[in-house]
């Protein structure tokens, strides 16, 4: 009784760097781009995302999509969105309202 013993093809080192380069430089520009809009924008972008994620929702709920995986790109980029628009706000605040917002962070580790 012998055993077969499979290969399984595997992914050189080198290409997953590549790939893992290719993502990294795709984020950078992705937030440079960001940077470059005003809040304004952002906040009209991220509703409108918002909404193209909750009709995507419902198509893939009624009928499927191609590619469910696009639901998941979607989600990660409005919170992006999201992560930018916070930032402007923290960065935006006076010291007091930081030193405020450290206290209540404080706080709430206490509590639990």
């Amino acid at each position: 009784m012998g055993f077969i013993i499979r290969t399984i093809p595997r992914i050189s080192i080198n290409r997953l760097n590549l790939i893992n380069h290719i993502n990294i430089k795709k984020m950078a520009k992705e937030k440079l781009e960001l940077a470059d809009k005003d809040t304004a924008d952002l906040l009209a972008e991220i509703a409108s995302l918002e909404n193209e994620y909750q009709q995507m929702k419902f198509d893939h709920a009624v009928k499927g999509l191609a590619n469910p995986m696009e639901i998941r790109d979607l989600r990660r980029k409005i919170a992006r969105f999201h992560t930018e628009v916070r930032q402007r706000e923290m960065a935006a605040m006076s010291p007091d309202q930081l030193a405020m917002r450290t206290k209540l962070l404080a706080r709430r580790r206490r509590q639990r």
